[in-house]
């Protein structure tokens, strides 16, 4: 309606469809408003034009949710992989608190779970940049 509102005042559409892309963040709209530039200069038909690009957003959008799908079971090992070490510990201290204590009274205990934690992040990180797909 903004866009409409601006060309009846006068303004020319190239500059109102502009300011437009400029008001509105997506990824999407710069794609719509250049065809339709275009297509103004060159000519052609503009509904055929921006149904292959509706179509193309549609794949892109059916891409995407096959990919998380896809993803999902990366996702769930994670956060299993990176679990298991802090709930093996939690059930060390219910069943044998002399065993795991010297991790926490030790000076080395404090070393080995410095470790094991840098340890935990690095693999958060390297699974993380595994299951990303960039798009």
């Amino acid at each position: 309606s903004i866009v409409l509102e601006e060309m009846s005042m006068g303004m020319p559409m190239d500059e109102a469809l502009e300011r437009l892309n400029k008001r509105i963040k997506s990824d999407y709209l710069p794609l719509m408003v250049s065809s339709v530039l275009i297509q103004r200069q060159t000519g052609g038909n503009l509904s055929s034009i921006l149904e292959g690009i509706a179509n193309s957003i549609k794949e892109k959008m059916k891409l995407k949710q096959e990919l998380k799908a896809s993803t999902a079971s990366g996702r769930s090992t994670a956060i299993m992989v990176g679990s298991m070490p802090i709930i093996l510990c939690l059930l060390f201290f219910l069943i044998n608190r002399d065993f795991i204590m010297p991790l926490f009274t030790t000076t080395l205990g404090h070393v080995f779970l410095g470790v094991a934690a840098g340890l935990e992040v690095l693999c958060f990180v390297a699974v993380k940049k595994i299951i990303t797909i960039k798009m």
